[in-house]
């Protein structure tokens, strides 16, 4: 513990947030899929560990749309359940709806505004189950 309370530090200067895996410091989408990319490469794909994501990072999509899509197979879309989940919001509510809590599947099917998207998209209806 004291070699850490040893370090100096500058008081003559704010904190400022530093994405470290970019040379200028700036958090970009770009460098998040480089990393998630590497760090997917470096684990592996064998049967007992994690998933493949190869079919979604090589999708011929814009790759803000890539990592929504592994976002959502991942969970991993700021919902109303997984924020409160971690203490950052009070409520689990549908912000959209104010019915149900907002986790993904009432995110992306069960609300009622999403469910109007997909009734104009060519995807039938019955295909979309809601639980």
């Amino acid at each position: 513990m004291e070699p850490i309370l040893g370090i100096p530090i500058s008081c003559s200067r704010s904190d400022t947030l530093r994405w470290h895996y970019e040379e200028h410091g700036r958090y970009s989408v770009r460098s998040a899929y480089h990393l998630m990319f590497h760090t997917e490469r470096s684990i592996g794909s064998s049967s007992s560990g994690p998933p493949n994501w190869n079919f979604i990072w090589r999708t011929e999509v814009p790759p803000k749309v890539r990592l929504f899509a592994w976002k959502i197979c991942r969970d991993a879309l700021p919902t109303g359940v997984r924020l409160m989940r971690r203490g950052e919001q009070t409520g689990s509510g549908c912000i959209w709806c104010g019915e149900g809590n907002e986790d993904l599947l009432h995110v992306l099917l069960c609300c009622h505004y999403p469910r109007l998207v997909w009734a104009l998209s060519a995807i039938p209806s019955s295909s979309l189950a809601c639980a």
